[in-house]
């Protein structure tokens, strides 16, 4: 039987999760698309630009290096990545597992 099996059938290629991450950026300005440590350190830079990593800890109710953490590693633990992304008005798509830590 040439049957493939049923995750061959519904993988998802690289072209459309650059559709995907296209349209989301698109869709409303402050949407991200974070896949990687690497994007969360850009989308970081991005939404730093103008403000003090005081001020973004201090909205967000974290420690000041939590938000280092995230602008030089781009990981940090789950909650307080969320309260960081939530301060900053980030919509985050996507957390996958490498950009948190317990």
């Amino acid at each position: 039987m040439d049957e493939k099996p049923i995750y061959e059938k519904w993988h998802i290629g690289d072209e459309y999760r650059k559709l995907i991450k296209g349209a989301l950026v698109n869709h409303h300005r402050n949407d991200r698309f974070i896949e990687s440590p690497m994007r969360m350190r850009e989308v970081m830079h991005e939404f730093v630009a103008n403000r003090s990593i005081t001020e973004v800890a201090n909205d967000a109710g974290v420690n000041e290096t939590i938000v280092q953490k995230l602008i030089n590693d781009g990981v940090a633990p789950y909650p307080d990545t969320r309260r960081v992304m939530k301060a900053l008005k980030i919509n985050a798509t996507a957390l996958p597992a490498e950009c948190v830590t317990a």
